[in-house]
């Protein structure tokens, strides 16, 4: 999870974001989050950077939450939106923008751990994982996790959502033909498979992360990829 917390209150923002650190602290997902007293602030910072949860106050100054919400769905479809909020005024405001839920304040530290559960408990039911083995090791990678593999010099590179990397010795070989029969995943370069849920931007200059990694894509692939990623693009609004 890489979450955005917004809200004007600075006293409310710090007790969110004890509550996700509490949560990061019992383990389970990977958990890394920011904090935004001004929504403004929050959506240049999200152009930049690939946040998959934003936890957001609905009564700011300037914009208020539901506004916020619409700027995040014109570039991400996907991400959970969760609204934190002491009125029941705009919840139905918040179905229009496909929130993923509304919790009014206080919110109680219990009853935000619980969604996050939830939400962990969904993806990890929609999503199998990469097992791999590392000699006597054997550790298993979400496909959602997983940003893109990298070869170098008989060196494999897993890169995580969370810029965390796994390495191991051995061919892309070994994990391409698992990898690409998995929606969403294309080899843009004889060294490298991405995920295309983090890519920023594909042309024939480099594929931009949302880490902010630019890739090489090779000349012969980039039709093929340009037409994947198109493809993977449409079908995921469409869904």
């Amino acid at each position: 999870m890489n979450i955005a917390i917004c809200d004007d209150n600075s006293l409310e923002l710090k007790k969110i974001a004890e509550i996700v650190e509490s949560y990061a602290s019992q383990g389970g997902m990977p958990v890394r989050f920011k904090t935004f007293t001004s929504a403004q602030d929050m959506l240049s910072a999200a152009r930049e950077e690939f946040f998959t949860h934003y936890l957001l106050d609905i009564l700011m100054p300037g914009m208020n939450g539901i506004s916020v919400a619409r700027e995040i769905r014109s570039f991400d479809a996907e991400a959970k939106i969760i609204f934190l909020t002491s009125t029941t005024e705009y919840a139905y405001q918040s179905y229009r923008v496909k929130a993923y839920d509304y919790l009014l304040k206080p919110v109680q530290s219990g009853e935000l751990i619980d969604l996050f559960r939830q939400i962990q408990a969904q993806e990890e039911s929609f999503q199998d994982c990469l097992s791999i083995q590392n000699g006597r090791s054997i550790f298993r990678i979400p496909f959602y996790h997983l940003s893109h593999l990298e070869v170098n010099q008989k060196k494999l590179y897993f890169y995580m959502a969370d810029d965390c990397v796994r390495q191991l010795t051995g061919s892309i070989s070994a994990f391409e033909d698992k990898l690409l029969s998995h929606p969403g995943f294309a080899k843009i370069h004889r060294s490298y498979i991405v995920n295309m849920q983090y890519v920023s931007v594909l042309s024939s200059k480099g594929c931009l992360m949302f880490s902010g990694k630019n890739l090489p894509v090779s000349r012969l692939l980039y039709n093929d990829v340009q037409k994947q990623y198109m493809t993977y693009l449409f079908s995921d609004r469409e869904d």
